[in-house]
């Protein structure tokens, strides 16, 4: 990629422009949640503004979760985590998926980290309500919540070991 140069995966090549245009979308997106959960938070306090803020997240991530599994039904396929990767929302040009190699680029927490400690603070109150929630959504009820026990919002090299909510921390997300 040209503007940031960032190494794309093997067996991208060509898709450099596809990358560079996604990402600037991306960024977008991160910069708008960023002011509006800032702004919530400012306004309405911090308990109560994470709270409204948790909320607006956990209805994106259902919503979105409901789309990919009509995508699925349509598809004929099951509702589980193997299939939700066949459908997944998120342009594969955007978010390349380097697992736990290190390395991992997300232009929401590129973005974040900008803005500091409240950016970052953000910035995974996003990734742990929208991923488990729209996994739920996609998946089923029975589906157990969970938190990022590594992200780039913790200043990890990678996102991922999904760590259990404690029961005290789903029965609040439950409530939202």
């Amino acid at each position: 990629m040209k503007s940031s140069g960032m190494k794309l995966p093997g067996g991208w090549e060509g898709k450099e422009d596809v990358t560079t245009e996604t990402r600037k979308m991306a960024k977008q997106l991160a910069m708008v949640y960023y002011h509006f959960a800032k702004s919530i938070v400012e306004e309405m306090g911090e308990i109560e503004g994470t709270k409204f803020v948790k909320k607006v997240l956990k209805k994106v991530a259902i919503e979105r979760g409901e789309a990919m599994r009509s995508e699925a039904a349509r598809l004929h396929l099951p509702f589980n985590q193997e299939s939700l990767l066949k459908v997944n929302d998120l342009p594969k040009y955007t978010f390349p998926a380097n697992g736990h190699s290190g390395g991992f680029y997300c232009p929401y927490a590129d973005f974040w980290k900008g803005k500091g400690e409240l950016g970052q603070k953000l910035g995974l109150l996003w990734c742990n309500i929208i991923d488990p929630w729209k996994v739920r959504a996609f998946v089923g009820s029975s589906y157990e919540l969970w938190k990022y026990g590594k992200n780039l919002n913790l200043k990890d090299d990678f996102c991922g070991e999904a760590t259990p909510l404690t029961k005290e921390e789903a029965a609040e997300q439950e409530r939202l």
